[in-house]
């Protein structure tokens, strides 16, 4: 094997390694750092909420753990807290009414109760709240490790050969 192929395999092998390691350690910190409880809240849907709209707004608006409370009123955990979302929350179209959320500055009550859903830094960003896209990159990076670690050792074995 020629010293540029080499190289360039060297060079690979660590950018991988590397990338890897980093997003493993970056994410295993963050998520152990920054996991906390959901609060929740209750959302009166208006009379022209089908079911199919629900859920889907449900979605939209980062709301886990659906519990019917009758009266077209559900309780949720609300992943994503912020100002924008709340406000979201309050002006969607089939949102009649709200519990625990404060309309006029679009923030959380501080009398809502925790939920039992647990979120964190990365479900603050799309890429990151699917949990399974999390799962599937952790994968993608562990991998990279994987194939770090066996280039260098690749060429470890390499340079072994090429003195014998």
């Amino acid at each position: 094997m020629s010293t540029v192929n080499q190289s360039r395999i060297k060079t690979a092998a660590w950018v991988c390694l590397a990338a890897g390691l980093v997003w493993l350690v970056v994410v295993g910190v963050l998520w152990q750092s920054t996991t906390e409880l959901a609060p929740s809240i209750h959302v009166r849907w208006s009379p022209q909420a089908t079911p199919e709209a629900r859920v889907k707004a449900e979605a939209e608006l980062r709301l886990a753990r659906p519990e019917d409370l009758g009266e077209r009123t559900w309780a949720y955990d609300v992943l994503d807290s912020s100002s924008g979302n709340i406000e979201r929350i309050v002006r969607h179209p089939l949102v009649e009414d709200t519990q625990d959320i404060d309309r006029k500055s679009f923030t959380m009550s501080p009398k809502a109760q925790l939920g039992k859903t647990e979120r964190w830094f990365g479900d603050r960003f799309p890429l990151l709240f699917a949990r399974d896209r999390v799962g599937a990159l952790s994968w993608i990076a562990a991998a990279l490790v994987l194939a770090g670690a066996g280039g260098l050792w690749f060429l470890r074995l390499s340079a072994k050969s090429q003195r014998t």
